[in-house]
């Protein structure tokens, strides 16, 4: 699996992680009726907890340690991480691709 880190999102990460270093996982949404859940990338900013790391990968892009949860190579063959803008907020997303 390959994983992306954008100009933008890594100058973010530098920033705001005192770690340098972000999580990937998937969340999940809860359904509503007869809509099934929904699942979803995550990105947060710094280190996962310890007690954690027996499910995620480690990997170190451009001084940035990514851990990743370690099913998400069977899901997709390469993910993006980004800013998304809103306002004057910003936020890291990530997107994938199968």
């Amino acid at each position: 699996m390959n994983i992306v880190i954008e100009p933008a999102a890594r100058e973010y990460i530098l920033k705001k992680s005192v770690d340098k270093a972000i999580n990937i996982r998937i969340k999940e949404r809860p359904g509503i009726g007869r809509v099934g859940q929904a699942y979803y990338l995550s990105v947060q900013l710094g280190k996962i907890e310890p007690h954690q790391m027996h499910s995620f990968n480690k990997i170190v892009i451009d001084d940035t340690e990514v851990y990743y949860l370690d099913r998400l190579p069977e899901i997709f063959k390469s993910i993006t991480v980004k800013i998304e803008k809103m306002l004057f907020f910003k936020n890291l997303v990530a997107s994938g691709d199968k």
